[in-house]
């Protein structure tokens, strides 16, 4: 059967082809999922908040499975239906899940504050596809004088676990407020990852199997076992990296309460408003480069891709060696080793408390995800959508109800449900939109299940 030369333009397509048939339908954050007590779940985002009320808080278990994109919509009445956003801006899709392990926080004689986290986590990024070359996917090119561009188009995907190591304290306390503050060193493991950076290229494409004046240069790393996992889909093999992949990072973060008492009498509804900053996911992970990680160029006036011989390529590895060897991209540079950057991330998150009663408690929870990373065609990096949060939640006794509306950076709109029922808890940031919206563009779910153990520990703001 003869190639149409769209499937040809460039390793970078296939991968994001592969990326948008596996798996693209799940979100990065726990949406609206706030707690003014137990905040285990709160450390894994600010480290400060390993201050808690209790003499020990325990997460037992939880995940999030976030994604979306502006390039695609997903059909509620079937997932296996795709249709192509009409837009004129760059292409981008983002997916992350965390599994978060068992975790506690504890104090030590009192005073000092500690917590340890476990956590794994799968993070993808395609980023900056031109949207011209963004329509020759499953359409046929038409013959025209149209110059193709990839600029600063990158794509990073890594799954890594971590232990983090977290301490907190006072800076300030006084009856009315307090400052706390808090670092958390982090133990990173690498198992797998890709990446996939153009930072220039342009090519002409026509009907008649050619690819005219094709030019650029791109750099392509994966880790061992990484073909297989995305080639072939046998993610277990990339287990057999052995976790030799280790690096480590740093959590920031503080936090302020204000918490008013009532005349002679101690406030025992805790705090009337809570504001919570920090810095997170600073560094990155050096991985084991596989043989073919590297730079390569290509500069080809004209070549008939239905005769690339594709015979003996099993994996993209394979492929790119297939290329070489027919002459279609020139190697330039090899690495043993490649770097890919953690989401680093501003997280601000405002908490007021707006009425209380009898075992009643209502508040109104703002927050705001800022990325502070930049995709490049250069540097391989993980990163998060920067993204506001609003949540108004209602708790009664040990139950609660939490209503996040959510906007993020590509001007996408979400209407989610949190429910909190003891230390259980379930939501989703996208639920509204599902029930209400027939094509889909991104969706998320999660719950955990975290326990306080009180204990005779003076608590914080109450």
């Amino acid at each position: 059967m003869t190639k149409k030369p769209y499937q040809y333009l460039s390793f970078c397509i296939c991968c994001i082809i592969v990326v948008f048939v596996t798996g693209s339908t799940s979100a990065q954050s726990f949406y609206g999922l706030v707690q003014d007590k137990n905040t285990i779940t709160e450390v894994f985002y600010n480290p400060a908040f390993a201050i808690s009320n209790d003499a020990y808080q325990v997460n037992v278990g939880g995940f999030s499975d976030v994604a979306g994109n502006n390039a695609y919509s997903v059909q509620k009445a079937d997932f296996n239906s795709y249709n192509k956003i009409n837009s004129t801006t760059a292409r981008a899709l983002w997916m992350n899940t965390d599994i978060l392990g068992p975790a506690v926080s504890f104090k030590v004689k009192k005073k000092y504050s500690f917590a340890i986290t476990t956590r794994a986590r799968y993070l993808l990024n395609v980023d900056n596809l031109n949207n011209q070359v963004f329509k020759l996917i499953n359409n046929n090119p038409k013959d025209s004088s149209i110059k193709y561009t990839l600029d600063n188009f990158a794509v990073s995907t890594q799954l890594f676990s971590e232990l983090n190591l977290v301490y907190s304290g006072y800076i300030y306390q006084s009856e009315d407020y307090s400052l706390e503050a808090g670092v958390g060193v982090k133990v990173l493991m690498g198992v797998a990852a890709v990446g996939i950076g153009v930072p220039h290229a342009d090519f002409h494409v026509y009907q008649d199997n050619t690819i005219n004046h094709a030019h650029g240069s791109a750099n392509v790393a994966f880790t061992p076992y990484a073909n297989e996992w995305l080639s072939v889909g046998q993610p277990n093999n990339a287990l057999n990296n052995g976790f030799n992949n280790s690096s480590l990072g740093l959590d920031i973060g503080a936090v302020y309460l204000y918490t008013p008492t009532n005349g002679v009498y101690e406030n025992k509804e805790g705090y009337t408003f809570r504001l919570a900053t920090s810095i997170t996911d600073i560094g990155s992970i050096n991985y084991t480069a596989s043989s073919t990680t590297g730079s390569y160029t290509g500069n080809i006036d004209t070549f008939d891709a239905s005769k690339i011989n594709k015979s003996s390529a099993r994996t993209y590895g394979q492929s790119i060696e297939q290329y070489v060897s027919d002459s279609i991209v020139k190697q330039t540079g090899l690495q043993k080793k490649f770097k890919v950057g953690l989401p680093t991330a501003l997280r601000i998150n405002a908490d007021l408390k707006i009425s209380s009663g009898l075992n009643t408690r209502a508040y109104i929870n703002g927050s705001l995800l800022l990325n502070l990373r930049r995709p490049s065609g250069d540097k391989y990096a993980s990163h998060y959508v920067t993204t506001f949060n609003v949540t108004p939640r209602y708790m009664y006794k040990q139950f609660g109800l939490g209503i996040p509306f959510t906007f993020n950076e590509y001007k996408q709109g979400y209407l989610g449900m949190v429910l909190y029922a003891g230390p259980f808890y379930i939501g989703s940031g996208s639920f509204g939109n599902y029930l209400v919206l027939k094509n889909i563009t991104g969706a998320d779910v999660y719950a955990g299940l975290s326990i306080r153990i009180k204990g005779k520990v003076k608590e914080r703001g109450e």
